[in-house]
């Protein structure tokens, strides 16, 4: 049975988890590794290698696959081949200064520039077998097509006897190009296949937004989601968030809440009035604090409201299908910007923050009002979601993520949940 994932950057915390996998990827177990042996050692090195930022096995090239739980149950780490040599010769000079003694360096390069490498991709035992390690993979191929236009080839090595791993990557479409490389003394089989998957989605902030809100931080969610009529399961949990945030806030204290209080201050900073164009967090609760009830549209909207409820960020809910390449800016709207906000018609954005797919070119969503462009739908099957962090709290973000997967899994029929932050 496939486990509910979400895959996430890693970050220094990371490095760990990281060192383990990339241990066991090598065929070495460090389960058992006490401080004082060669193994024990070599994983405490592996550890600081992980947690820098220039080496092969660097944090800030590797995914996390969480389960629902939020265990780590596998990491792919992997790059683009253009960077290996320059990585590697770090990496294992730290490596011998760090075990006080020559690193075994490797027979063979690994990969070349034109390559998106994954290097070391490993699954926790009790979780094989249940798609863990194809969610990386597909997930490193969108990453590979966003990558460098030199980038148009996927690979990896396997050992020759590993005939699973082997089955597994036939089945993605890699194939045995005719080479081998030696690595740690051992023999490995190259793999690879052309990238065709479509390119990860990526957000970046423009100089006009970081002016008004530098200490943002954003979070984007895309998922296959199954869109439907909401649940009595649901709209309960909307009932319960509803009634704490009555017990917590009133409408006049509301704008303290953090979040809220936040996103206001970034919309007087952008130079727009946050009581005359309200966010959309706080909208919902007000409503609710006024004792009106919510109108429930569909799964998904109503769940990304019951995330805004929760954790005071507005949220924005898009249909992926319906958006213009895969980079989205973040920036601040101009003077007769053209805007159809969904259920309000014509919406001066002038001075909201605002994001624009096309790139860049075409208002699709701002705090206040999701657009008509990219409206979600009964027939919605992949889903953008951004959630909007104006307090720059990264945890509190984090948290309304893993939420925000947690509803998709139970509601929404979501697998994998894939996040970047900005």
């Amino acid at each position: 049975m496939a486990l509910s994932l979400l895959l996430r950057p890693a970050t220094k915390l990371d490095a760990p988890v990281i060192a383990r996998n990339v241990m066991a990827a090598w065929g070495t177990d460090p389960s058992a590794a006490a401080p004082e042996d060669a193994t024990g050692q070599l994983l405490q090195a592996m550890t600081q290698i992980c947690g820098r930022d220039d080496t092969l096995y660097s944090y800030r090239h590797t995914t996390i696959a969480e389960a629902a739980d939020g265990t780590a149950v596998g990491s792919l780490t992997a790059y683009d081949g253009a960077l290996y040599e320059p990585l590697r010769d770090v990496t294992f000079a730290l490596l011998s200064a760090l075990m006080g003694q020559p690193a075994p360096m490797h027979n063979d390069i690994e990969t070349h520039a034109g390559e998106y490498y994954c290097d070391s991709l490993a699954v926790s035992p009790s979780h094989r077998g249940q798609g863990v390690a194809t969610a990386l993979l597909r997930h490193a191929e969108q990453q590979a097509a966003a990558a460098a236009a030199e980038v148009n080839t996927m690979a990896l090595a396997v050992a020759p006897d590993n005939a699973a791993a082997q089955r597994l990557y036939e089945r993605l479409g890699y194939h045995n190009d005719g080479s081998s490389i030696c690595l740690f003394g051992h023999t490995f089989c190259r793999m690879a296949k052309p990238i065709t998957a479509a390119a990860a989605l990526c957000v970046e902030r423009d100089g006009d937004f970081d002016a008004a809100c530098p200490h943002f931080v954003g979070a984007v969610i895309t998922a296959e989601v199954t869109n439907s009529p909401t649940s009595p399961a649901l709209w309960a949990d909307i009932v319960a968030a509803g009634a704490t945030l009555r017990r917590d806030y009133t409408t006049e204290t509301i704008k303290s809440h953090p979040g809220i209080a936040a996103t206001r201050a970034a919309y007087k900073a952008a130079g727009k009035d946050p009581s005359r164009y309200r966010p959309s967090c706080e909208q919902l609760c007000r409503r609710l604090l006024q004792g009106k009830d919510l109108y429930s549209v569909d799964t998904i909207v109503d769940l990304g409201n019951l995330v805004s409820i929760a954790y005071g960020y507005s949220t924005g809910l898009l249909d992926a299908d319906k958006m213009q390449g895969a980079k989205v800016v973040l920036g601040i709207g101009r003077e007769g910007e053209a805007y159809e906000g969904i259920g309000r018609g014509a919406l001066n954005i002038a001075c909201l923050p605002v994001y624009r797919d096309a790139q860049g070119t075409r208002a699709i969503a701002t705090p206040t009002s999701d657009s008509t462009h990219t409206m979600l739908s009964a027939a919605t099957r992949h889903l953008c979601c951004f959630i909007n962090g104006y307090d720059g709290d990264r945890s509190r973000v984090e948290a309304a993520v893993r939420y925000t997967c947690r509803l998709l899994y139970q509601y929404a029929e979501s697998r994998v949940c894939t996040v970047a932050y900005y």
